[in-house]
Formats: structure tokens, C-alpha cells, sequence
């Protein structure tokens, strides 16, 4: 529990949990922009035979 470590209390983020969060959010919104290009670009990729 975090509350052992004596980071945090009931509920709150450790420091490093919100810098891990952070860092996932980051990732995740990189990772949906890359699938709306791709989504876009697939149909022209395909006409052309790519």
C-alpha cells in the first residue's frame, strides 16, 4: 500500500505515479494521432497499390 511507503495519502498519486501517468497520457495521445494519419493515408495507399 502506499500509505506504508509514506508517500501519499487515501486516494492521492506519489509523485512518480503522476510522472508515470503523465508520461502514458503522452504516449496514448502520440499513438491516436498516429492512427488518424494512417487512417487517413490508407485509402490513397491503397488506390495506389502501396
Amino acid at each position: 500500500m502506499r500509505s506504508d511507503q509514506g508517500e501519499g495519502g487515501s486516494g492521492e498519486l506519489t509523485s512518480a505515479e503522476r510522472e508515470e501517468l503523465k508520461r502514458l497520457r503522452k504516449e496514448v495521445r502520440e499513438q491516436q494521432q498516429t492512427i488518424e494519419i494512417m487512417k487517413k493515408r490508407r485509402p490513397s495507399c491503397v488506390l495506389n497499390g502501396w
